[in-house]
């Protein structure tokens, strides 16, 4: 599933939380944090979030910790060309959560919610239908070491993953690698059910930027920030930043983007009569270009990271199965 996935999330953060003796490097290797999804984050009055309820808290969460609260998806997606036709599936400028972080600490547990030291409004919100965010356990260190065996976080799983964060007040040793490569969002599932056509046969039918997932006459597109109620997830468009899905006979999927654009897929087979003129899955939206994220001090669009996209898939001839994104 992470064959066209670009770039990965990971954070290293200096601070001033300590845990062990000044002499001492604190060794780390394989996974430091944990992870719990959250089920809603909730608002005590419109000008006041300071709790969140998680389906199930991971027992090492206590008060007193240390936490990152992470919106990872939500985003609404461009269904039109308004932003030109070459944008179509990119993110519409209407995030929400999507991409927005804050570093809290525990001050009480009940239960499955978690109460936190202060508001994180305006900031960030309570969540909305569609939206994915979770709630990771942040560890503090005076000095730290990376191991030659390295670290890494669990892949996404739809709920939770996909990111490294760490305070450090002093220095943090590199003796091993920070690597996320492969942790972010999906690739697009495999596929069998194309039925092989090419798109010469009616150019009306092949050359949607979108069809539903159960539609056969395009591969799918890989995951991105986009809210996850959305279903229309085959076709060449993108899917924000998952790359769009193959249209037509053996044309290629796009990959995932972050920061820069991904890949465009291949065009449809050379043994196919001149068909739609375009074919092969649009790679994903570049999230770092200048009207979009990773800028600071902006009210809507600013002080934002994302996940790194997952591929999407081509298509194959009937009884073969294509490769996942």
């Amino acid at each position: 599933m992470a064959n066209r996935r670009r770039i990965y999330l990971f954070l290293i953060l200096t601070g001033l939380f300590l845990r062990q003796g000044y002499g001492q490097y604190a060794q780390l290797s394989s996974v430091i944090n944990h992870y719990s999804a959250i089920e809603s984050i909730l608002c005590y009055n419109e000008n006041d979030v300071d709790s969140v309820v998680v389906f199930s808290l991971d027992p090492s969460f206590n008060a007193g910790d240390t936490v990152m609260l992470y919106c990872v998806q939500g985003a609404e997606i461009e269904l039109t060309d308004l932003f030109g036709e070459e944008n179509i599936g990119r993110d519409k400028k209407i995030p929400g959560n999507t991409g927005k972080y804050a570093f809290l600490i525990i001050t009480e547990i009940i239960g499955n919610t978690v109460v936190l030291n202060t508001t994180v409004r305006p900031e960030i919100g309570p969540t909305e239908p569609g939206d994915v965010a979770q709630l990771i356990e942040v560890p503090s260190y005076i000095r730290a070491e990376v191991t030659a065996g390295g670290v890494t976080a669990p892949a996404w799983n739809k709920s939770t993953g996909g990111v490294v964060a760490l305070f450090v007040r002093t220095t943090l040793k590199l003796s091993g690698d920070i690597n996320v490569s492969g942790a972010g969002f999906w690739g697009a599932e495999e596929s069998e059910i194309y039925n092989g056509e090419c798109s010469v046969v009616d150019t009306s039918l092949y050359d949607s930027a979108f069809y539903h997932i159960s539609s056969v006459r395009a591969g799918k597109k890989g995951e991105g920030t986009t809210d996850t109620r959305f279903e229309l997830l085959r076709g060449k468009a993108m899917n924000i930043n998952g790359g769009g899905g193959g249209n037509a006979r053996l044309s290629g999927g796009g990959g995932g983007s972050n920061f820069s654009s991904g890949g465009k897929g291949g065009e449809e087979s050379s043994q196919c009569a001149p068909g739609i003129e375009e074919a092969g899955g649009a790679g994903g939206f570049d999230l770092g270009r200048s009207d979009a994220y990773y800028i600071n001090n902006h009210l809507i669009r600013g002080n934002r990271i994302f996940l790194g996209g997952g591929g999407g898939t081509g298509t194959r001839v009937g009884g073969k199965t294509t490769t996942g994104g």
